[in-house]
């Protein structure tokens, strides 16, 4: 084995590399290097172009050359290690045709020749694989269609042909094969899935796709992430997909999907197992989807995070991108405990449902432009880990409700364009935040915004009257005056015994003030309870 990688050696590699007879080991640099299996030159500074002595190396299993300056084109060298499993050449200056002969490494595993300058079409020679398990040509200049002849490769299961310059149409022969990640072409999408029970992702975002999501798909019980996203599909919302029970990722967005969001499906737990749902810039209307919030249970299930990180995988870390305040996030990766809700920029009308605040693992939650009223919901205070809430341009009214002011870890804010009113609640994390996150809301006052609130003084007291509870502040405030026999008692009792799960959220200058006066009217409730008869 030779393994220069993460080095800061640089010039050509040299020729005499092939000449090493007997080399196993790097430790063996004395010995003859005939027997070489492993060369790994990764990132290192060593540019030019690979030797054609490199064909001497009969018995190399793995070449990787990735992350160096390497230029020119694939020699027909390399073709000639007939033992070769393993070829990495990503990230590399390499340009020209792929060469026909490569079809010659017929025990060839692992290819990955990505992020490249190679042009021209796929040959047709990569069908010759016989056990080729992991295909990456994605982000170079390729042009020219998929090859029917890909589904002669039985054993595939990762194929990612994203960021080229092709076209045509997703083949039926599709369906023979476990493709992993696929991102290409026009037409629609086949419904023949039978043979996809290994498949694990498909990604076909960011092409031309038309017509309805194939209710096939739902044959592939393995899979993990489905990106359909920014194409020109149309329909219903696809139900059926709601029986893949191991999917984690469904990506909707930036189509022309139609009609409501409901769970009219049968099934019991519908989308069990689902992390991140994106189905924003469509054209759903009616109600959020309160039933399937019922059924997230990965979002509602807490994730003990443990010492070593873990992210979704197919094959590779799956990529994902949140829009934040109307900017592109991407995560080159997103971790197992990363759940996102995003909505946005639909027509859904009414209430937000209580049932959010149940999604306990959010992190990222964007209800934003879309149609709905009435207040926001106080459950949402119990989104404890959550990071990012947008709930702008909507028609959002009443208080923001204290609860929100209390989450810690809430990092992006935005609930302008609405018709909040009232004072807003003066929590440690709101202060974090400029006037942006509430500004269009003209019945709001208080920092961050330059108005004031006529009576803020009231406007700390009266917060969170909840109906339906039954208990608000007006007894409260009734139980610390001595004048109404009623309102003492109840008020005294409701302090005293089981308190509201929701009694933590009460703001903090008017507990100091409710602490302070017990004492002193503690004398007059005694006096006031021995003279009932």
């Amino acid at each position: 084995m030779l393994d220069l990688s993460f080095t800061n050696l640089s010039g050509k590699i040299p020729n005499s590399i092939g000449y090493l007879n007997s080399l196993r080991d790097i430790r063996d640099l004395i010995d003859h290097l005939k027997s070489l299996r492993w060369l790994g030159l990764l990132n290192t500074k060593f540019s030019g172009e690979i030797p054609d002595s490199i064909s001497h190396l009969k018995f190399l299993v793995a070449l990787g050359l990735s992350y160096t300056i390497i230029s020119e084109e694939i020699p027909d060298s390399i073709t000639h290690l007939k033992f070769m499993t393993n070829l990495d050449l990503s990230f590399t200056n390499l340009s020209g045709e792929i060469p026909d002969s490569i079809g010659d490494l017929e025990s060839l595993e692992f290819l990955v020749i990505s992020d490249t300058n190679m042009s021209a079409e796929i040959p047709d020679s990569i069908s010759n694989f016989k056990s080729l398990f992991y295909l990456d040509l994605h982000s170079n200049m390729m042009k020219g269609s998929l090859l029917p002849s890909i589904c002669n490769n039985t054993y595939l299961r990762y194929f990612d042909i994203s960021n080229n310059r092709l076209h045509g149409v997703i083949t039926q022969c599709s369906r023979n094969i476990s493709l992993t990640m696929v991102d290409f072409f026009c037409g629609t999408i086949p419904n023949a899935w039978d043979g996809c029970g290994d498949l694990e992702g498909l990604l076909l975002n960011g092409n031309s796709l038309e017509g309805e999501v194939p209710s096939g798909l739902s044959k592939c019980k393995s899979l993990k992430v489905l990106d359909l996203g920014n194409n020109h599909l149309n329909g219903t919302f696809p139900h059926s997909l709601a029986n893949l029970q191991n999917l984690q990722v469904l990506v909707l967005k930036s189509n022309n999907f139609h009609g409501p969001i409901d769970n009219s499906s049968v099934i019991k737990h519908p989308f069990s197992s689902l992390k991140v749902f994106e189905v924003f810039e469509n054209k759903f209307v009616g109600l959020l989807p309160k039933k399937y919030f019922q059924n997230f249970d990965a979002m509602n299930n807490v994730v003990n995070k443990g010492r070593i990180p873990k992210y979704v995988e197919i094959g590779k870390f799956y990529p994902i991108t949140i829009v934040v305040k109307g900017s592109e996030v991407i995560f080159l990766k997103i971790s197992v405990v990363y759940t996102i809700v995003d909505l946005s920029s639909n027509l859904f009308e009414e209430e937000i449902p209580n049932v959010i605040g149940s999604l306990h693992t959010l992190i990222a939650l964007n209800l934003s432009h879309n149609n709905l009223e009435s207040q926001i919901p106080k459950s949402m205070g119990i989104l404890s880990t959550i990071e990012l809430l947008d709930l702008s341009s909507n028609r959002l009214t009443k208080e923001i409700s204290k609860s929100l002011s209390l989450i810690t870890t809430l990092e992006v804010l935005d609930l302008s364009q609405n018709h909040l009113m009232g004072h807003i609640p003066d929590g440690t994390q709101f202060r974090t935040f400029d006037a942006t996150s509430f500004e269009g809301n003209p019945g709001l006052c208080w920092f961050p915004l330059p108005k004031q609130c006529e009576h803020p003084s009231v406007s700390h007291i009266v917060v969170d009257g909840d109906d339906e509870s039954g208990f608000t502040w007006k007894v409260v405030m009734l139980g610390y005056g001595c004048g109404t026999l009623l309102g003492l008692v109840v008020g005294y009792m409701m302090l005293s015994t089981g308190r509201p799960t929701w009694f933590n959220t009460f703001d903090d200058d008017l507990e100091y003030m409710i602490q302070k006066r017990q004492k002193k009217e503690k004398t007059c409730l005694y006096r006031k309870m021995k003279s009932i008869p």
